[in-house]
């Protein structure tokens, strides 16, 4: 399924944090060059409330082919109180827009977790996968190609319903948006400038909640994580709650923080996991939900 072409016009907006604005014209020129016609919200500008910040991502989706959010930061899981239905058209970033991707998926609207606009002039070969899957340039099934070196934690092979977001926004919405959208998934998770205390504690909490629903959960990575208090490393840490979860997992795919490559990834598609060989096979595009 194409979701743009040539000519669509991709919207802008900025639903967490102001973006920098040097950074946001560069992708906003690159979205030009490639063919695309771009409308910019007034929330990638100035401070807007939540509820102006909801009325233009409204706006957007009934307007435009997709909507691309400028950057991630904090706030944008506060617009999930003033959202009544899902946005008509896909819209795509990750980070702290998570909350924003999870509840499309409750309703079963489209949404990718995906690089943002004030990334794509230092990350060419990111924009470029962004648009070969969105412009279904790639033939399924699709085994997403190893750009990093991963571990494996438990072996195992599953197919489920992909999920992929940040971990503390995960842990912060999960319970407001519904544990339901979890069942049955393949979950993975990355986040950022955390300590390992703080990720093993969010570990235990998500694990606690969705033992007996997800089938598998992939570590994308942790950026910048500060030591703990205790003795035990990241590693040891994701060890010990795989084995509470008993599910197939591996951590290493590049869908996380920093400035190299990461994939475009549709939330809700079918994927085949097979931990043992740290890969991840797209099998369907839309949501099954």
């Amino acid at each position: 399924m194409k979701f743009i072409t040539k000519g669509s016009k991709i919207g802008i907006s900025s639903p967490a944090s102001l973006p920098n604005q040097d950074k946001l014209r560069m992708g906003i020129e690159i979205l030009k060059s490639n063919g695309f016609e771009v409308e910019v919200g007034e929330s990638c500008y100035k401070s807007i409330s939540e509820v102006d910040k909801v009325s233009e991502l409204y706006y957007l989706s009934d307007t435009c082919d997709l909507t691309v959010c400028s950057r991630g930061g904090g706030g944008s899981y506060r617009l999930i109180d003033y959202m009544k239905r899902p946005l008509n058209k896909p819209i795509c970033g990750y980070s702290d827009i998570t909350s924003l991707l999870a509840f499309q998926y409750k309703f079963g609207a489209s949404a990718f977790h995906s690089p943002m606009v004030v990334e794509f002039e230092n990350n060419r070969e990111s924009f470029d996968f962004f648009i070969e899957l969105l412009t279904s340039k790639i033939s399924l099934p699709f085994e997403f190609p190893k750009k990093m070196n991963a571990l494996t934690l438990k072996r195992g092979r599953v197919v489920g319903n992909l999920f992929v977001g940040n971990l503390s926004l995960i842990v912060t919405v999960m319970n407001q948006i519904g544990l339901d959208i979890f069942n049955d998934s393949i979950l993975i998770v990355e986040d950022v400038n955390e300590s390992l205390d703080s990720i093993d504690r969010m570990l235990w909490k998500l694990s606690h909640e969705l033992k007996g629903r997800i089938k598998s959960l992939i570590f994308a990575g942790f950026t910048s994580t500060r030591k703990g208090s205790n003795d035990y490393n990241i590693i040891d840490a994701l060890k010990y709650h795989i084995g509470y979860l008993d599910v197939p997992s591996f951590i290493g795919f590049p869908a996380y923080h920093g400035t190299f490559f990461k994939y475009t990834l549709p939330i809700g598609a079918k994927v085949e996991v097979d931990s043992e060989k740290c890969s991840v096979k797209l099998i369907d595009y839309l949501p099954v939900r």
